[in-house]
C-alpha cells in the first residue's frame, strides 16, 4: 500500500480508516517512539480487534493533528468502549483529554455515513472552546445554544461533531 506523506489529510484519513493491520503497522512506524503509548499498546490483550482499532485511532489522530500527537494510554482504554460497543462514563479531570475522546469518536466515522457525534457540554465557553478545537483537526463542529439558534444555517447542519448545552441557562 501507498506512503499516507504528502496526502491531502482527507485521504490520508481514509487510507487509515480501511487499512489492514499490516498497514497500520507500518504506519505507525513513522511516528516518533516517545510519542506512542507503548506501555498500553503492549497490555492489548487477546481480542484480535484491539490493536488494530488503538493503532487507526494513534494514526487519525496524528494525521488529523497534523502530526503533532497521538492518543495517550487511558484514552485509548475509554475509547475501546466504542470498538466493543459499550456505553461508558469517563469521569476525568481537567487536562485528561476528554475532548479528544470526542474527536476520536468522530475520526472514526466515515465521511460517507455522514455519522454525528453529540457532545452535551455544561458551559457555553466550553462549547466554544471545543468547537475550536475540532477545527483544528480539521472536523466541521457547531455549537447549539441559546445564543447561536438564530444564527444557525442550513451549511451548519452539515457538520460532524454538535456540541449543546442541557440547558438554556448555561
Amino acid at each position: 500500500m501507498t506512503s499516507l506523506d504528502g496526502l491531502p489529510r482527507e485521504k490520508a484519513l481514509e487510507l487509515v480508516r480501511k487499512a489492514k493491520l499490516a498497514d497500520l503497522t507500518r504506519w505507525i512506524a513513522t511516528i516518533p517512539a516517545e510519542k506512542m503509548p507503548a506501555d498500553f499498546l503492549d497490555t492489548l490483550g487477546d481480542d484480535v480487534t484491539e490493536e488494530p482499532f488503538c493503532l487507526r485511532l494513534c494514526l487519525l489522530v496524528w494525521i488529523a493533528s497534523e502530526q503533532t500527537q497521538v492518543p495517550k494510554g487511558l484514552q485509548l482504554k475509554a475509547a475501546l468502549a466504542f470498538l466493543h460497543q459499550k456505553d461508558s462514563l469517563l469521569c476525568a479531570g481537567t487536562g485528561f483529554g476528554k475532548t479528544m475522546m470526542i474527536v476520536m469518536a468522530v475520526l472514526m466515522n466515515k465521511p460517507e455515513d455522514e455519522s454525528v457525534v453529540i457532545a452535551i457540554s455544561p458551559l457555553k465557553r466550553l462549547q466554544t472552546s471545543q468547537r475550536d478545537s475540532f477545527l483544528r483537526y480539521g472536523i466541521e463542529a457547531m455549537a447549539i445554544n441559546e445564543d447561536t439558534m438564530a444564527t444557525i444555517s442550513d451549511f451548519d447542519w452539515k457538520a460532524s461533531g454538535i456540541l449543546t448545552t442541557p440547558s438554556a441557562d448555561s
